[in-house]
């Protein structure tokens, strides 16, 4: 069911917003992590070399590679990228993509074929970096795995896009224009995140080691993403004072797909493990409590609308006693890591806490001074959810891929078996983490550490080598000279020389005993390191 055009933002321009539309509001979205990936080796297609497709299947390499290092250099800028020109370089990629993925025989559609078993598609190793619940990186072998890490990209750059436009509004409030364009950036998010689930994470081989394709965390994600389009909904609702019971259902039914989204975060939180981050699902658990009080004030002030003034009181009531569960939400949300600052919703916590306090006080005045009524020990019933915001439907373009070149693939090595892919070697690091980099950890060296000595040890050392020096010096003189005369009979006369270069070898240790007491001494390596082995004497 689509939003009416009285509650759903609507794009005006600037002469009609100031003369019709003068609703600003106090809106927090979600912010996720975006993920990042490393650049493929498409080179792994492998063409045949003597094919007349060559020149084809080359220029669709390029193609490949070229446009996905568009699309990845628009989703990490952080300004200048626009919707219209990520959409634009997201198609593109994936019409080439899904060369991989779809026979090029097949009929033009706009999904992918269930089953299909193109040789190309497990050519080619993409690695993502998951961002959602877990951080770490995950390789596949598979075209439909990168299909699916693209979308959602794509759909975390268009959640991230309108809470960026939103905050910036945050000093004056986000005006028609603003809620609009994040209304429909959200609804956008939600169709590729519904894409994912329904053409993409069936047809993977064998699941996927990734955590963000989880589909139990890719539909609590489309879940927030509709849950925080229809709260700009709710939001407006309240502002131009549209009847409370329908905005009592619109709250409602926000804050169930707020709860739903949660259920998804953590159970894909728990089988990512102890490492997972419940940060997606403590914001869905406290935008939950502010739409459930907000649920709770409206259905009081419905209820005053039909005369039951005792009813009202009660639910108003509990919508306030709900604000202490709403703060102790947002504090849970912004300590988990990444940390949020308090002050980014601040100004929509204080609008909720407000509007209930208001409608609280307005109940119970008119109650004592009209109504007298009594007021009831169970909760009156709620009024029904209703939902007015519908995901936008994505659809995959054609695939791109000519017959020839195709040709020009098949007629090359076949791809590896599923069991090969998954043995495929690790592809070049992460270059854009999500997070503050950790410190790196030292290169573990395969040869022998060396040793530490403390600072008494290097002066005992020092003083033992001045001590013996003046020795040490007549010895390496008298080995000199020794060596000296040695030297005419190692030459004249070979059996004997031979004989004689065993003393010869102690005459140039003796000859070399100074340096390589002022060498342990200064604690540096007192023989050559071969093969990088770094060699010490005793201490």
């Amino acid at each position: 069911m689509q939003a009416s055009p009285a509650l759903q933002p609507q794009p005006q321009s600037a002469a009609a917003s100031g003369a019709q539309d003068r609703i600003f509001i106090q809106a927090h979205l979600l912010d996720p992590s975006q993920k990042a990936t490393a650049p493929p080796t498409f080179e792994q297609l492998n063409i045949s070399k003597s094919h007349k497709g060559k020149p084809a299947a080359e220029s669709y390499i390029q193609g490949l590679t070229q446009n996905r290092e568009r699309l990845v250099s628009l989703l990490v800028a952080n300004k200048g990228t626009t919707e219209d020109a990520l959409d634009a370089a997201c198609q593109t990629y994936i019409s080439l993509l899904l060369g991989l993925i779809n026979p090029v025989a097949a009929d033009a559609g706009s999904s992918v074929q269930v089953n299909a078993q193109s040789v190309l598609r497990r050519r080619v190793t993409f690695a993502w970096l998951d961002a959602l619940v877990v951080s770490g990186q995950a390789q596949m072998a598979d075209a439909v795995f990168e299909l699916a890490s693209v979308l959602t990209a794509v759909a975390i750059w268009k959640m991230k896009h309108a809470a960026a436009i939103c905050r910036e509004a945050s000093s004056t409030g986000a005006d028609s224009s603003t809620a609009a364009q994040a209304f429909k950036l959200l609804r956008s998010a939600a169709g590729m995140l519904q894409s994912v689930l329904d053409t993409c994470l069936p047809h993977l081989f064998g699941g996927c080691p990734s955590a963000d394709c989880n589909p139990q965390v890719v539909a609590g994600l489309r879940s927030t993403c509709l849950a925080d389009a229809q709260s700009l909904t709710v939001l407006r609702a309240i502002q131009k004072g549209n009847a409370p019971g329908l905005i009592a259902g619109l709250a409602a039914d926000t804050g169930s797909l707020y709860t739903e989204a949660e259920g998804g975060f953590r159970a894909g939180g728990s089988q990512a493990g102890p490492a997972s981050s419940p940060k997606l699902a403590a914001y869905c658990a406290y935008k939950a409590a502010c739409f459930n009080s907000t649920a709770l004030a409206f259905t009081g002030t419905a209820e005053l609308a039909e005369g039951r003034g005792g009813a009202a009181v009660k639910c108003t009531h509990a919508a306030q006693a709900q604000s202490g569960a709403m703060r102790e939400a947002g504090q849970a949300y912004d300590s988990a890591a990444p940390t949020t600052p308090a002050p980014q919703h601040a100004a929509f916590d204080q609008n909720i806490q407000q509007t209930c306090s208001r409608l609280a006080t307005a109940a119970k005045q008119e109650n004592d001074r009209i109504l007298f009524q009594h007021i009831p020990t169970d909760m009156p019933a709620m009024v029904a959810p209703k939902r007015l915001t519908a995901l936008q439907p994505f659809e995959l373009p054609s695939a791109a891929l000519e017959p020839i070149a195709l040709e020009a693939f098949t007629s090359a090595p076949p791809a590896p078996s599923p069991a090969q892919a998954q043995s495929a070697p690790v592809i070049s690091p992460i270059t854009q983490p999500l997070q503050a980099p950790q410190e790196a950890s030292a290169p573990v060296s395969q040869a022998t550490p060396r040793q530490q000595h403390s600072p008494a040890g290097n002066c005992l050392r020092w003083l033992l080598v001045i001590i013996a020096f003046p020795i040490l010096a007549i010895l390496s003189i008298i080995g000199i000279v020794i060596w000296i005369i040695l030297l005419p009979i190692k030459i004249i006369c070979c059996p004997v020389g031979c004989l004689l270069q065993i003393m010869a070898n102690a005459i140039e240790y003796l000859v070399k005993a100074p340096f390589k007491a002022l060498m342990w001494a200064s604690g540096k390596p007192w023989q050559s390191e071969p093969s990088g082995v770094d060699k010490r004497p005793p201490v």
